[in-house]
């Protein structure tokens, strides 16, 4: 163990009990939680910011929790909601899914026919396909010799409700499905699952006739619509492209009237973007934008003063803290504490929270000030570690970074 490390740690084991103590060193305020969710969470307060920081959470995303979505829910990690029901079945608990408590898990829309009753009146249950998941817990193995024996064997057991083939192994889930979860498109560990369902969750030909007729008649509108837009644009077209002709190498040479009309009369010059990463002030000195705005989400300071002049801060403030906020977490310099992309657009969206982030190390040894320095590393379930760092060592310090990095 680091002697540097936050935590004391104490493991008693006798005839009589075992057990595990940690003790927090010095000043540090932690909290060991579990939330509503099933997460188990180390919380640790940040003086500077005046705000708890997640040092550690298992399982690290909710759809690894067991039975997240309850019986018979599906698990998607980057949409929102994070569950929804199967293709046939609904929420159990109505008032408890809105609330987002998913325990209760769903039922089905339509009994089971099962058994000779289905062949008796016609209506006998089949299947249907759920492509790019990952499987449900609990499967039985059962020997058979092709993905219809397969079908044949859940088909004809009234408790099987689901069934999966793959490299000449049949599985099958009796009861309830747990822990199924829906994986994003692409997603190469992804396997197929076949749901018993009802015949009547199935459209009939009736139905798909109707589809048919829809479809196509939807299908002539629209090009018919499309070929409208066409016309009318190609006709505008035409009278601009007069002014510009191409040139060799797939370019096009644009008249002096096009470059007068998209510069507003050459009173704007193309290609102006935003703030560049440092600028140097009245009196000399270089300051580094990303390490000042870092700062500033640190210090719970006026982030409107990060804006471009020319918006006048006109902003609002709650969506600027969340994307500044979220800029920071992704550029933290290790690799596990930045969010994905699905986080990424639940957190813009408004639809998770996002904590005050620490200011990444490297962008501390930019400073000119001496910093108080509080970063983690995965590699023991979130390490901490505290340093000061002054301006004399930020050179040296800066090189051992760049070339930890690189390898």
């Amino acid at each position: 163990m680091r002697l540097n490390y936050i935590y004391n740690f104490s493991y008693e084991d006798n005839e009589n009990e075992s057990y595990f103590i940690y003790t927090v060193k010095d000043s540090t305020i932690s909290r060991f939680i579990m939330d509503l969710n099933g997460q188990v969470k180390q919380m640790n307060w940040i003086d500077g910011s005046k705000s708890w920081f997640l040092f550690w959470s298992q399982p690290r995303e909710k759809c690894e929790v067991y039975a997240y979505c309850g019986a018979s829910g599906r698990c998607h990690e980057d949409t929102s909601p994070f569950c929804d029901c199967m293709n046939g079945f609904k929420p159990k608990l109505e008032n408890d899914w809105n609330l987002e408590n998913y325990a209760g898990g769903c039922e089905r829309k339509t009994q089971l026919q099962c058994g000779n009753n289905s062949l008796a009146n016609g209506k006998s249950d089949r299947f249907l396909k759920s492509p790019n998941v990952h499987l449900p817990e609990n499967p039985q193995s059962v020997a058979v010799g092709s993905i219809e024996e397969c079908e044949t064997t859940c088909f004809n057991n009234c408790s099987c409700s689901a069934y999966a083939y793959e490299n000449n192994g049949c599985s099958i889930w009796i009861g309830e499905l747990l822990n199924l979860q829906q994986l994003e498109q692409g997603d190469t560990d992804g396997k197929t699952i076949y749901i018993k369902l009802a015949a009547s969750e199935f459209p009939s030909s009736k139905d798909n006739k109707g589809i048919i007729i829809g479809v196509v008649v939807g299908s002539i509108a629209f090009v018919v619509l499309l070929g409208l837009v066409l016309f009318v644009y190609l006709r505008r077209r035409k009278r601009t492209i007069k002014t510009t002709k191409a040139v060799e190498g797939s370019l096009m040479a644009f008249a002096y009237r096009d470059l007068q009309n998209a510069t507003k009369n050459f009173s704007e010059k193309l290609g102006g973007g935003g703030r560049r990463n440092s600028e140097q002030s009245e009196d000399g000195t270089v300051k580094f934008f990303p390490t000042w705005a870092a700062n500033r989400i640190a210090e719970n300071g006026d982030l409107r003063s990060l804006l471009d002049p020319r918006l006048e801060g006109n902003a609002d403030v709650e969506e600027l803290s969340r994307i500044c906020k979220l800029a920071c977490w992704c550029i933290q310099d290790n690799e596990t504490h930045r969010p994905s992309m699905g986080q990424v657009v639940q957190i813009l969206e408004g639809v998770v929270d996002v904590t005050q982030p620490p200011i990444p190390r490297s962008l501390q040894l930019f400073g000119d000030n001496q910093e108080h320095i509080l970063f983690f590393t995965e590699s023991s379930s979130s390490q901490s570690s505290q340093t000061q760092t002054n301006t004399s060592a930020a050179s040296s310090q800066i090189k051992s970074t760049t070339s930890s990095r690189s390898s």
